[in-house]
């Protein structure tokens, strides 16, 4: 899972992570809690759909978008090609405020249910916070995910 960073970066990552052979490739769309990247200087950069379906032609990989919050970039991902997307808001640990998963996801699985993989991760912590979020309409479930 790679942060947003610069589309040549990311499309050299991918390729590296292919020759790897790992089981998949993904990247958070957004950049909560990457303070750091910015104190070093290393910019975050904000996915276009264009540059989504890029990443996802650019691989045999299946190709998991993170940090998914709302229906806009939910349907950006699907329109994408991508395998699967997450539903995420880091654990709910990076921002003071904000939505929770669980908050979000019915209203992504209603839309998008079937089209894509949905998995959802932050705060999940017990059997019950799985079986809420599978109720809620995830697919996936992800113990202890940030």
């Amino acid at each position: 899972m790679f942060k947003p960073q610069a589309q040549e970066r990311l499309l050299e990552l991918f390729k590296r992570s292919e020759a790897a052979n790992v089981l998949a490739i993904g990247v958070d769309l957004d950049g909560y809690g990457s303070s750091n990247w910015e104190l070093r200087g290393k910019p975050l950069y904000r996915k276009s759909e264009r540059e989504l379906r890029e990443l996802v032609d650019c691989t045999s990989k299946p190709v998991i978008y993170k940090g998914i919050m709302n229906l806009h970039d939910a349907g950006k991902v699907v329109d994408s090609g991508a395998k699967a997307l997450d539903v995420s808001n880091h654990g709910g640990r990076v921002m003071d405020c904000g939505q929770g998963v669980s908050e979000v996801l019915p209203d992504i699985a209603a839309q998008f249910k079937g089209r894509i993989t949905i998995m959802a991760d932050g705060a999940v912590r017990t059997g019950f916070d799985v079986l809420k979020l599978l109720a809620l309409g995830a697919d996936v479930a992800l113990i202890g995910g940030h």
